[in-house]
């Protein structure tokens, strides 16, 4: 959460966020913790559905660790980054 003119309220991804090499920003407002294209914050979450079976699901993310910390070297954000 962030708070804004005196409120708490969620953080949420901007479009860039859905596209593997987008272009910052990926939240409508500052979070560090996400760096690229489908990474989430510490205590983050985001539901999917699917295909083609429809079933919903909700991805939490990890605590803080090797597979969340993504350098610039690797090889998930190379893939990201990579002229489409």
């Amino acid at each position: 959460a962030v708070r804004v003119a005196g409120h708490l309220i969620s953080n949420c991804v901007t479009p860039s966020w859905f596209v593997p090499g987008g272009a910052p920003p990926f939240t409508m407002y500052p979070c560090p913790d996400i760096a690229g294209p489908f990474l989430l914050a510490p205590g983050g979450y985001i539901g999917r559905r699917q295909l083609p079976s429809g079933q919903w699901e909700q991805l939490l993310a990890a605590q803080r660790g090797p597979r969340q910390e993504k350098g610039p070297d690797s090889r998930t954000l190379r893939r990201f980054n990579r002229p489409a």
